[in-house]
């Protein structure tokens, strides 16, 4: 059992049970309301969630939502809505989340999921997950919505209904008003046939699970070439996930494409922000790094990528002159060439000629003189008119 938690409350009769539920247990809990403004009745939800807060003297924190028009509310507020759970958990030192889904959106879960076709290796909802590197739970997820409802009436919580909910303006609310006319044993039945399609999951992705073992960022190609061809698609997948790429839709089809790139080894796709490829004999996904750092004089200088220091192997080290300066340390750019006794060189030779992998290569240090010429590329060589023996500074690669 958690003991300092945030709870998501809404006002209405889900959330404000768990929030009482969790104060009743001695739990130290901070109550996050976010107001979405969408609704006439919005402030009238924060007042009961003030009211409900004051009462049992718990902390609350209200958050005003900043729309910001993708077109998708339910999405955009539902990202909005955790995302600031976290903030406010990490602020707090707070162990995780509570919400208050419960047994009835385990089944319309399960149903949107199932109309949708969209792959998932889990139906319904768990008790526990990770959002954003934080765990969320579900204390209620065996408890039904009439349960709530009486537990909400016989503690004398006042609530409101999210008007919405009455609508047909959302898939949800018909599966929804559906569940509801279903009588006990249908909703049983369902559960049933969810819990068995579980379980065929489970015993499927033990195999994804067994393939990816030992596979961290850097996937092999000989090993990926290896899995069988009716659960490869769904080890690329996972290892994508693994990898924090989770808020990027991957379709079949696509998977097929990055699939057919990868062993034909010229795989270089864009994921929103990441980059993936095949580089030589892995399969590699990174976030392009670009930086760059002005300098006037030779000086102690350090970062996370590269430091600047007076000692260091041969082939880190450059003489600078002083119509050098101001010099700019920077990461590689298309195009970069540097000068040698035999003519131009193309930057990016250096590290296809030492076999450097693309997410080494992205935030490799190089050095830029004042008239923009690439004069050094850290490990592997300077320009014919910066070698020296006894070089003026060392530029290590960290």
């Amino acid at each position: 059992m958690y003991k300092h938690v945030v709870v998501g409350v809404s006002g209405g009769c889900d959330s404000m049970a768990l929030l009482h539920s969790l104060y009743q247990q001695g739990i130290d809990v901070i109550a996050v309301h976010v107001n979405y403004h969408k609704r006439t009745t919005a402030l009238r939800d924060q007042k009961a969630v003030e009211k409900l807060c004051y009462d049992l003297r718990v902390k609350l924190i209200v958050i005003d939502y900043d729309d910001q028009g993708s077109g998708n509310f339910q999405k955009d507020a539902r990202d909005f809505r955790y995302m600031s759970m976290v903030h406010v958990a990490h602020r707090y030192n707070c162990e995780a989340i509570a919400v208050a889904h419960h047994y009835d959106d385990v089944l319309e879960t399960y149903i949107i999921q199932m109309q949708s076709g969209r792959k998932s290796r889990v139906l319904g909802l768990k008790e526990k997950s990770k959002v954003l590197g934080m765990t969320v739970y579900r204390p209620f997820i065996n408890k039904t919505k009439k349960e709530l409802i009486a537990y909400s009436e016989e503690h004398g919580i006042t609530y409101y209904d999210d008007e919405s909910n009455f609508t047909y303006d959302y898939r949800r609310n018909e599966i929804r008003h559906a569940l509801s006319k279903k009588s006990k044993t249908q909703l049983e039945q369902i559960e049933k046939e969810m819990n068995l399609k579980q379980a065929a999951l489970d015993h499927y992705y033990s195999h994804v699970d067994e393939a990816l073992q030992g596979i961290s960022d850097s996937f092999p190609l000989e090993k990926y070439k290896q899995i069988c061809d009716s659960y490869r698609l769904d080890v690329l997948r996972q290892w994508i996930w693994n990898q924090g790429v989770t808020d990027y839709s991957l379709s079949k089809s696509q998977l097929e494409d990055f699939d057919i790139k990868i062993l034909n080894e010229s795989l270089d796709e864009e994921l929103g922000y990441k980059k993936l490829c095949t580089s030589y004999d892995s399969i590699v996904i990174f976030e392009p790094i670009s930086y760059s750092y002005q300098l006037h004089s030779v000086e102690a200088f350090e970062t996370m990528y590269f430091k600047l220091d007076n000692v260091g192997s041969v082939i880190e080290g450059i003489s600078l002159n002083k119509g050098d300066f101001p010099i700019t340390i920077r990461t590689p750019q298309k195009g970069d060439k540097i000068k040698m006794r035999y003519g131009s060189k193309n930057v990016n030779r250096f590290f296809i000629d030492r076999k450097i992998s693309h997410n080494l290569r992205h935030c490799w240090p190089l050095v830029e003189n004042v008239d923009k010429e690439v004069i050094f590329v850290s490990g592997m060589g300077c320009d014919i008119l910066h070698f020296s023996n006894i070089p003026s500074v060392f530029v290590v690669k960290l």
